[in-house]
Formats: C-alpha cells, structure tokens, sequence
C-alpha cells in the first residue's frame, strides 16, 4: 500500500511527489525501476508521479540505461536544474563574490566586484552581472544567502562583531539588501558556509562532528554538532577571535590577549618581523616559510632556521585555541581554511596537527580543506539549494 488509508487523494498525490523528489535531489538520475525500489511505490503511481513532475517542469527524461537487461532499456529520468536557480554570496569588507548556480548545484555565472562605493548597490550589481552570465533576470533567483565576517542572530537576524564591516550599516542591513533585491535572503556567517561547503564537497563529507579554524584578515571558528552548524543562543558560537587566550612562548615568558590579536594577519606580520623575517604580505610570509622547508634556500634567501623557528611559532599559537576546541567539542575532524591557514599548507598543517596531538585532549585529524574555490560561496549555494529544494516539496512547483 503507497500510504496510510484515510488520506485524501490531494493529500496522496501531495505525499508521493514529495517521496519521489526527495531521492531525485538525493540520488541524481534514475530510472521508474529504481523509483520504486527506492520509495515502495507501485508502478502505476510511479508513472503518475512522474508525468506531474514532467508537466510542471521539474523532471524531465534524458535518455535510456546503458545497462543491458532483459527488455528494453530504462528510461532514466533527472532534475531540470533550470526549473530554479540561487545566488551564493561572499560579502567582504571591500569585495564581494557572486556565484549563481542552477537547482542541482551547477555554476552557470560568477561575478566578483570591488565594493568601493555603496556596499549594498555594490551586491546588487554583482549579483545581476552574474545571473546576466546565466542568462537569467534577478527576479529568477529561488534564494540568495549572503556570506557576512560577523555573528548572525538565528531568531532575529541582527549582527554582531560586526568589526570587519566596518563600512556597511550592519543595523539594517539584511532588510537593505532584501529591498534592494526583491528575493528571499538569509545571511548567515562565512565560516559556518565555509563549513557547509566542506560537508558537502570537502574533508568533512561523512563527519557529524567537527570544526572549521579560518585564519586570515580576521579569524572564526565554525562548529558542526550531529550534522548540523551550532549557532548559539545568539548566533556568536565560533566567534573564537575574541576568546581571551594565554600561554607561554620560547620568545616570551608569556603571551596572552584575544586569540585574534595573536594569529590574525597583523600579528602575524608582526611575528614574523620577530624572527627576522621580512616583507609586509602576512600570506606571502607564511607561504615563504612553508617552501623553506621543501627546497633549499636560495642565495640570498631567508635563513632556514629563521623561517622554521617563524613556522614552529605560529603553529604554537595556533594549537593552543584548537587544543580548547578539542577538549570541549571532542571533534572527529579540525579543518583548516583561510589565506594563512592555506598558504602554510601542509607543513603548517603538520606542525599543528603534531602539536595537538602532544597535548593531554582528544586528537582528532587535522586536515587542510578540501573544497575547490570559494568555501563561503560554495555554502552559500548549499543552503540557498536547499531552501530553493524544500519550496518545490511543499508546493510541487519552483518558486
């Protein structure tokens, strides 16, 4: 039997389109067959399934199976990803990157534009450029999540720690962008889309539980709990930049203050001018580091020893937030993202993955991420994806 007798016929047609879509945006192609198999519907209500889903668009047929069998081959059957399209937005200080992507996750227009005059005009723009490069209007857009370096409240929306946009009007910001736009928005933090992305396409594909340390201009912390990102009560879980850390260095007898004041790019600038390291590029410093100890050094070049000690610092810094994280969350996995994070590569990875490993907490693999891109606007489309998915399920059609 498809469903429980007692249910309307409206209600049944409702329900077994619902089950039917479900294994299309979890499984991808398939073929009546394998729609059946899948959901415990009959045959004929398969069929009938399908030729609603045909007729409004949201299915459509792409060929037959490959697999020989008895009978005539399959029909296989997929998403028309252009029934719906989203908008990831990655929204920085003085940048701001725009992907549209279809309703099965392909990218079909990016754009990415300086924001140097009016910050939300500035979204407007890249967004529109980029559903012109997918040759659609604004007002085709399902959903749109923005990316933003702050704490966004999961009950109100409000920000906070709100520093790195200095020049945005944070106070009414989502309800500027969403007049401006005309399209659902949700905002939500870069590190917990960074986090998104990394579960979906990264290293933390399979997880339930782990975190993500971004390390750059700024620096965040994402926490992902049995499957889900953890907000908080305010939206400030993560917001590991402010924790007020102390421990002892080999350089000083102790060095304490905001965790981002210890690992953010100025200090790191700073740290390594310390260790006689020049330059004004905190990335390029660290990535220069991170070679010294693959190749040899070249005339002229920075000492070795100077660029390791350097190294072996930042990763001491490092380790002793992660080390906090450890003990309380108890991840399965740490990822590391963000230009220092990245441009340390492996090496930086190492020193603090072993260096954890040596504290008396739990010691879960620490690993560089695995997403391809922008991690915050890959996220971002996830999520727009499925707020777009979950509005074709309780109305049969797209927006």
């Amino acid at each position: 039997m498809d469903v429980t007798a007692g249910h309307s016929a409206r209600a049944l047609q409702a329900f077994n389109q619902r089950r039917v879509l479900s294994n299309f945006f979890e499984h991808g192609t398939l073929s009546r067959r394998e729609i059946g198999a899948l959901t415990g519907l009959s045959k004929p209500t398969v069929s009938q399934v399908l030729t609603r889903l045909e007729a409004a668009g949201i299915v459509m047929c792409t060929g037959v199976s490959t697999v020989s069998g008895p009978g005539p081959n399959a029909q296989l059957y997929e998403l028309n990803g252009r029934v719906a399209h989203v908008a990831g937005v990655d929204m920085a200080d003085h940048r701001v990157t725009v992907e549209v992507a279809d309703l099965v996750g392909r990218v079909v227009g990016r754009c990415e534009l300086p924001t140097d005059q009016d910050p939300v005009s500035g979204v407007r723009q890249a967004i529109e450029t980029a559903t012109t490069k997918a040759g659609i209007g604004l007002s085709a857009l399902s959903h749109i999540v923005v990316g933003v370096p702050a704490a966004v409240n999961p009950r109100t929306g409000a920000l906070s720690y709100t520093a790195r946009l200095t020049r945005w009007a944070t106070a009414d910001l989502p309800a500027r962008l969403h007049s401006q736009l005309g399209v659902g928005i949700t905002m939500e933090n870069d590190v917990n889309l960074a986090a998104i992305a990394e579960q979906h396409d990264g290293h933390a594909i399979g997880h339930t539980d782990f975190a993500v340390l971004w390390v750059s201009t700024g620096v965040g912390l994402a926490l992902v709990i049995d499957g889900n990102p953890h907000r908080g009560a305010t939206g400030a879980a993560g917001e590991i930049g402010h924790a007020r850390l102390a421990f002892d260095t080999p350089h000083r007898s102790a060095l304490g203050g905001e965790f981002e004041n210890l690992v953010g790019a100025d200090a790191v600038r700073s740290l390594a001018q310390e260790h006689g390291l020049t330059g004004e590029d905190p990335t390029t410093m660290v990535q220069g580091a991170a070679n010294s100890l693959l190749w040899p050094k070249p005339a002229g070049g920075q000492p070795a020893g100077d660029q390791a000690a350097f190294l072996g610092a930042l990763a001491d810094r490092i380790t002793i937030a992660l080390g906090v994280v450890a003990a309380v969350i108890d991840p399965q996995l740490i990822v590391l993202n963000g230009d220092l994070l990245r441009a340390g590569g492996e090496q930086l990875r190492g020193l603090i993955e072993r260096r954890l490993h040596a504290l008396d907490v739990p010691q879960p693999t620490v690993a560089l991420t695995g997403v391809k891109g922008n991690a915050v606007v890959g996220g971002a489309i996830h999520l727009a994806m499925r707020s777009a998915r979950a509005t074709i399920l309780d109305s049969g059609h797209a927006r």
